[in-house]
Order: structure tokens, then C-alpha cells, then sequence
């Protein structure tokens, strides 16, 4: 499915405006704030475009990059939704053979035959992610977010949040930053004596799955729950309609139930990008990998300023934050 987003018309995603900062990696939004993208000037004059397998407003991968472009006020041609291998490797071709400047592959699924077509257009940029290999291509950049990290905090929150002292972790499949950030949510979990039930449904979509999980860990007397992938959107209404609590990652999930989240961490790709694209523009087109991390800014923790978090809570999450940031506390 091929697209053009226009930055005036999206109304997806946080301003940084909306929210306050109690250093970097962790902020509070606003409450009641308007947090929509509005038109800025881009930060470039590169032709982009976006290949993912998923929607671009998932909550979830496909949504973390459509926000960071538009944070850097960037139209991009986007083919979204192409979870079908062949039809993500088409429109990966086909943009290069179009043209396109700078063509960012969001999805590890299409490493084998990116592998493939890269060479063939030695002039084109092409950003994988989430990898850190950049297929020993020298038109290549990975990038990959350290999801673990914001995870241990999540963890921590949630172990430090609950009354039953069990805590939830729903995810899709066991890889790439999935696994990193629910394996981080135990550690952290774990350090302030939480217990965690963790279990992956085996896909990223299935809505169906994901309620499974929920319910049954709800059951097991889970009141605090994550989650990751585009299937959150159904543990997040399960946690709305029982008045429990949830804690978001990838995007920020405020908006699909402002009462229950209490923070989410927040993929900023667009520290990523600038970084990438400046490097394109001076002509070093590939060949090197990114992390995002909470010291270099590329994960924050954005707290929900609807939700009303104890002061010693919240002096736990910002000392965990430094702790990570000063390379005091290693969680990878």
C-alpha cells in the first residue's frame, strides 16, 4: 500500500512541547495538553521513503517511525501494512528504482532481500532497522533501540506500582526488541522484588492472543501490565475496563486510555535520523550502525501527567533512569 503523509494532516504521536523534562530520557506530559504533530520545517531536502510491515498508526513500530519523521517536519512516500516479505522487498525496489534518495526499511523481516538489493543501487541510502548489522554494505545504516534499558525502568514502576505485587509482560514473539524490552521489564521488575509473568503469543497482530494472555495473568493477580507490538491495543482495553494499570512501549499509549497508563517509553527515531541524514548529505551514504539509548536521547520515559504517581515512586524512576544514563546500573 503506497502512501504520501503530509505533516499538516497527521495528528498522531507526542509534541515535545506537551511535556516537561526532568532530564533527558524522562519527561512528563502534560495533562490535557494537545498532542498532535503539527506542520515544522524539515530538517532536510532528501527524498524518503518508508517500507513497513505493519499500519503506520499500529501504536506500536510502524507509528514510532511515522512520528519521528514527522517530528522532522519530513513527507515521506510510505508503503505500509506489507507484512507479505515479497511485497515489502517490491516496494523496497521499487522506490530505489524511482529514484528515492534515502529508503527506510523498518522491518528485521527484510534483511535477506535487502541484502539483495542494496547493491544494485549503490547511490541510494537504505536505513535497516531494528538491526545492528548494516549487512556489510556500505549504503547501509542499522539502527536498533537498547528497548532493555527502557524496560528495567518499566519494571521498576511497575514492581514499585502494584498492590499484589505481580506484574504482567505480554509480548508477540521472542526477538529483536521485543524480547530485549520484556526481558529488561523482568530484571527490573525483579530488583525491587516484583513478581513477573511474561509470555509471548507468537504474533505480532493477533489481537485475540494478546486478550488471552492478559485476562489469564490478570487472573493470576497481575495489576500492573506491558506490552509491546501493534496486539496492545487489546490488553490496553482490558486494563481500561478493570481500572488497572498499564505502562507502554514503543509509542506513547495515553491516548488510548488516559486513566490507566502510567508511562510509556518512547522509540525517538528522529534523534536517529537527523544524525543519518546529515551524514547522507555530506555523502557517507551507509556502513554504520546506531543505538538508541536513554543517554544519547534516542528512548525516553514519558510519564503520564494525568496519572498521580507517588513522589517516592517517581524519585525511584529518576534514579534508575541517571543510573542507566551514567552507566552506574548495566541492564543489557
Amino acid at each position: 500500500m503506497n502512501r504520501v503523509w503530509l505533516p499538516a494532516l497527521i495528528t498522531i504521536g507526542i509534541l515535545a512541547s506537551a511535556c516537561s523534562g526532568e532530564g533527558s530520557g524522562l519527561t512528563t506530559t502534560e495533562c490535557g495538553a494537545d498532542r498532535s504533530i503539527g506542520v515544522v520545517d524539515p530538517v532536510s531536502d532528501l527524498t524518503i521513503a518508508l517500507v513497513a510491515p505493519s499500519p503506520a498508526d499500529d501504536f506500536s513500530s510502524t507509528q514510532s517511525m511515522v512520528d519521528a519523521l514527522l517530528r522532522l517536519g519530513i513527507e515521506a512516500k510510505i508503503s505500509d501494512n506489507t507484512f507479505a516479505v515479497s511485497d515489502g522487498a517490491n516496494a523496497i525496489r521499487g522506490y530505489a528504482t524511482d529514484g528515492v534518495d534515502v529508503v527506510i526499511v523498518h522491518g528485521a523481516l527484510y534483511g535477506p532481500e535487502l541484502e539483495q538489493i542494496a547493491p544494485d543501487f549503490p547511490q541510494t541510502s537504505f536505513l535497516f532497522g531494528s538491526a545492528s548489522d548494516t549487512l556489510g554494505q556500505s549504503n547501509v545504516y542499522a539502527y536498533r533501540p537498547a528497548a532493555e534499558q527502557g524496560g528495567y525502568v518499566n519494571g521498576v514502576l511497575a514492581a514499585l506500582l502494584s498492590e499484589s505485587g505481580v506484574v504482567s509482560a505480554v509480548g508477540p514473539v521472542q526477538a529483536g526488541d521485543s524480547f530485549d524490552y520484556i526481558s529488561g521489564f523482568e530484571k527490573g521488575a525483579f530488583s525491587k522484588n516484583g513478581s513477573v509473568l511474561a509470555e509471548y503469543t507468537g504474533s505480532f497482530a493477533s489481537v485475540e492472543r494478546a486478550n488471552l494472555v492478559a485476562n489469564a495473568h490478570i487472573a493470576s493477580g497481575a495489576d500492573v501490565i506491558t506490552g509491546t507490538a501493534q496486539h496492545v491495543t487489546g490488553p490496553i482495553d482490558i486494563v481500561n475496563q478493570r481500572d488497572l494499570a498499564w505502562i507502554g512501549n514503543q509509542v506513547n499509549h495515553e491516548e488510548l486510555a488516559p486513566n490507566v497508563v502510567v508511562a510509556s517509553q518512547v522509540y525517538r527515531w528522529d534523534v536517529f535520523l537527523q544524525q543519518a541524514l546529515a551524514q547522507i548529505e555530506a555523502g557517507k551514504l551507509g556502513g554504520e550502525a546506531y543505538e538508541l539509548t536513554l543517554e544519547n536521547g534516542g528512548l525516553v520515559i514519558e510519564l503520564n501527567g494525568c496519572y498521580e504517581l507517588s513522589g517516592s515512586i517517581k524519585d525511584e524512576v529518576v534514579d534508575t533512569v541517571k543510573a542507566i544514563q551514567d552507566g552506574e546500573l548495566e541492564v543489557g
